[in-house]
């Protein structure tokens, strides 16, 4: 059992805007895969990917486990360097829920736990035998 896991840059993420970047992202996790991405989404991508997560669910795909590292207690240099240069530190991970079962962060260390679905790939490595 393979799980195939995507790392996306920060520079890949933001040459796609709005929409796309979330059919991007979509895309891939409907594919089983797991996404790793350099750079948190914002409060408001995250909330439109959970819509549209929600809008795509049906018997073959049953919605995303999503999870964000950041930084909690943010100085105020980083807030300033976040809102004068869009740099924001942190990372996404987002799996699909037939693959991940759980995904939990805890606070210190910052870390995410995740646990994958047993079988989730059976009649995958089926089809490459």
């Amino acid at each position: 059992m393979a799980l195939e896991i995507e790392f996306l840059s920060s520079n890949m993420i933001k040459e796609k805007k709005g929409h796309e970047k979330i059919s991007f992202i979509l895309y891939k996790i409907k594919e089983g895969k797991i996404l790793i991405l350099e750079e948190p989404l914002t409060s408001l991508e995250e909330a439109k990917l959970i819509e549209e997560t929600m809008i795509s669910v049906d018997e073959k795909f049953k919605g995303v486990e999503v999870a964000t590292l950041g930084e909690e207690n943010r100085s105020f240099a980083s807030k300033i360097a976040t809102a004068l240069l869009g740099i924001r530190k942190g990372i996404t991970v987002i799996g699909p829920a037939t693959v991940i079962k759980k995904i939990r962060k805890e606070k210190a260390p910052q870390k995410i736990l995740m646990s994958a679905v047993e079988g989730h790939d059976d009649k995958k490595d089926e089809q490459e035998k």
